[in-house]
């Protein structure tokens, strides 16, 4: 008993020692950047109580746990050099950070264009060679998408070189390169993006309470996210005793089909009503995948499949799997990939609905070489029930497909960036909107809420927030009309009314077939230009040409512009352009009006019927008219997802899509989260 005692003892001892720890969260750690500040706050944990003195350099403060065990406190680096600097937190232990720089932080957040890392970028690789760069350093936050904030953010902190460049934010490299070296400071980069995120997501909860739309939509996301367990469970619950009492159950083994009695039908496409179908295929595997793993992308399945491979089951879903995504592929396995002829079987079941395999097209995939496997398949019923409809009602509404978190309100504030808050920074910037283009109009009040809340809960005051305008994207159009993403490209426009923001335009550096345009260096270059002439006193332009007014004159009308930085230019269109940067193919470029010295122009009389421009460049203005357009009434300027459009001025810099016009927008009807969470049905296969 003695000894069992003493060791209880000691166990607890440790554990008070432990929980008596001094202890910073990992975004104060080794090769970390403090902004030169002259409150920089310093925070972490230790017991309640415990008394916890910082310290770097010359800078120190002092500080007490709270009841909780959480400290926090500031340091006056207002005056500190660069460094580097060991930052010393003493409580009843002592830590010690090495490698601490003093200089310039900024957050680089938004959607996968933001977190697209510089080793993808295959036309700058050099660039990573020549990376060393001690003075520029990157803190990357893992990612986390929770309905309850942590107390920190998971990441490390590196410093630029030919080893860990490549992991780097491609736009925040570019953009803090050119800071580093015209500033000679260091420079962080604190990088919290996700891909196809959605901005509310990375919006506050709380902030919501401003607005009852946006609160209204926000609410409706995290109530289908945080609902959908208990209603999935509901209706798998519900299903099997529904069939059994209908008799629409499926047989236990179905073996494989008879080799008599097949039909043709056209996939993708409806294929029967309720009940079990075969399907088959023959594929012809070319020589070059042979021995490699293939991927069968099925398309957007309605009912249960089942996947065989020369008579070898390779794949398939459950009913829960079946609620998570429509969507379905699976894998054949590299050594039954031979060279010649296969036997595909995919097996269709849907007690509840009609059976169906839909969506634009079926693929076979290895790593680089898709080939189709739609078109023509046979198909063989092997069971058939009744209409299910007279019973539809006895289920439970179908939980929808799966939530994703970046879709959901306050998520990815929660996960990554509540727990940032408050460390020290200059500014933001941030490439986000893509997602919420089909809600570009709502986007004019998501935007500016997410921007004035973060500025509240960091304290700081109006930062700078330095955003990108969307680039180019999609197909080029032979006449002009609506566009939605032109739509969020105004939205972000008028963000450009809160203090301190700053709009990159990218409407020349997209791609007509990548929503993700290869050429990063423009815009984190664009991006400190702002940075630059705004924040840290070096002037010059740092806009394209604004848009100002219009006046109509007779048969024309007259636009004027601020940021003409000297005068309007008509940079030179090429002869033709690459869709894709990483592919080599080029098309000729259709100029809408190949004798108007400026492109992308569009106007309309009365009827508001859209007709390509002429337009020149009339000093400080440009003039704009069309032939059969006798009482022009509106202008619109680059109006299209892919626009033709080469207005810049003297400074090189682009002019942002405008409109004169106030006609109702496509997206005005939109609201979030109408465009992505999906509304239970009654009825699958309809």
């Amino acid at each position: 008993m003695k000894r069992l005692f003493l060791m209880s003892f000691i166990f607890f001892c440790s554990l008070a020692s432990l929980q008596a720890e001094v202890t910073l969260p990992p975004i104060f750690s080794a090769h970390a950047v403090l902004q030169k500040a002259a409150k920089v706050p310093i925070w972490g944990r230790a017991a309640p109580g415990e008394k916890v003195t910082v310290t770097l350099d010359k800078a120190t403060a002092e500080t007490t746990a709270d009841a909780t065990g959480k400290w926090r406190t500031t340091l006056d680096l207002s005056q500190s050099s660069p460094g580097p600097f060991a930052l010393i937190v003493k409580g009843k232990n002592q830590l010690t950070v090495e490698d601490v720089l003093v200089g310039e932080v900024w957050l680089c957040s938004g959607q996968s264009n933001m977190e697209f890392i510089l080793r993808e970028l295959p036309a700058d690789y050099m660039e990573i060679t020549n990376s060393a760069n001690p003075s520029l350093r990157q803190f990357s936050v893992e990612s986390v998408d929770t309905g309850v904030q942590p107390d920190e953010s998971k990441g490390q902190w590196t410093s630029a070189s030919p080893q860990t460049a490549g992991q780097f934010t491609a736009v925040g490299y570019y953009f803090g390169k050119t800071l580093q070296k015209e500033l000679g400071v260091p420079v962080g980069l604190i990088k919290s993006a996700r891909g196809a995120s959605a901005c509310e997501a990375w919006t506050r909860r709380g902030a919501f309470e401003m607005d009852a739309e946006l609160k209204a939509g926000a609410e409706e996301s995290i109530e289908a996210m945080e609902s959908r367990p208990a209603r999935l469970q509901a209706y798998l619950a519900a299903v099997p005793v529904w069939e059994a009492k209908h008799q629409r159950a499926d047989v236990a083994d179905p073996g494989l089909p008879a080799s008599n009695g097949w039909q043709t039908v056209t996939l993708p496409g409806p294929v029967a009503g309720s009940g079990a179908v075969w399907l088959r295929r023959t594929v012809t595997v070319p020589g070059e995948l042979a021995g490699k793993r293939l991927r069968l992308d099925l398309g957007n399945v309605q009912g249960l499949e089942q996947v065989y491979w020369n008579g070898v089951k390779i794949g398939g879903s459950s009913l829960e799997q079946s609620l998570i995504s429509p969507y379905r592929r699976c894998f054949v396995p590299e050594d039954q990939v031979r060279e010649g002829d296969a036997t595909l079987l995919i097996r269709l079941f849907n007690s509840t609905g009609n059976t169906a395999i839909l969506g634009k097209s079926m693929a076979a995939v290895d790593s680089a070489t898709p080939f189709s496997i739609d078109g023509e398949w046979q198909v063989q019923t092997a069971s058939s029930f009744s209409d299910p409809s007279p019973f539809l009602a006895e289920l439970p509404p179908l939980p929808g497909n799966k939530p994703q978190a970046i879709h959901t309100a306050t998520y990815l504030f929660n996960g990554q960036i509540a727990p940032l808050i408050p460390y020290a920074i200059k500014g933001v910037i941030w490439y986000q909107g893509e997602f919420n283009s089909p809600c570009a109009f709502q986007y004019r009040k998501t935007f500016p809420l997410m921007i004035n809340d973060w500025r509240v809960q960091w304290r700081q005051g109006d930062f700078p927030f330095y955003f990108c305008q969307l680039a180019n994207y999609h197909p080029k159009i032979a006449t002009p009309g609506e566009s939605a993403l032109a739509e969020i490209r105004e939205a972000q426009t008028l963000t450009l009314a809160l203090p301190k923001t700053g709009q990159a335009v990218l409407i020349d550096i997209g791609e007509e077939g990548d929503i993700h345009p290869r050429n990063k260096k423009d815009v984190g270059a664009r991006l400190a230009r702002m940075a630059l002439a705004r924040d840290y006193g070096k002037g010059g332009e740092d806009s394209g040409p604004v848009y100002e007014s219009s006046v109509i004159q007779s048969n024309q009308i007259r636009i004027t512009f601020t940021h003409t930085a000297g005068k309007l230019v008509a940079r030179p269109l090429p002869k033709t352009y690459q869709p894709r940067s990483l592919s080599p193919e080029t098309v000729p470029l259709v100029l809408n009006r190949p004798d108007s010295e400026l492109q992308g122009f569009a106007i309309c009389g009365e009827d508001r019927k859209w007709v390509w421009a002429d337009a020149r460049i009339d000093g400080a203005g440009v003039i704009v008219s069309a032939t059969g357009v006798a009482k022009p009434v509106a202008v619109r300027y680059a109006w299209a997802n892919n626009p033709t459009c080469n207005l810049y001025n003297e400074a090189g810099l682009p002019a942002g899509p405008f409109r004169t016009d106030d006609f109702p927008l496509i997206t005005r009807n939109m609201k979030f989260p109408a465009h992505e969470m999906p509304r239970p049905q009654q009825q699958s296969g309809k």
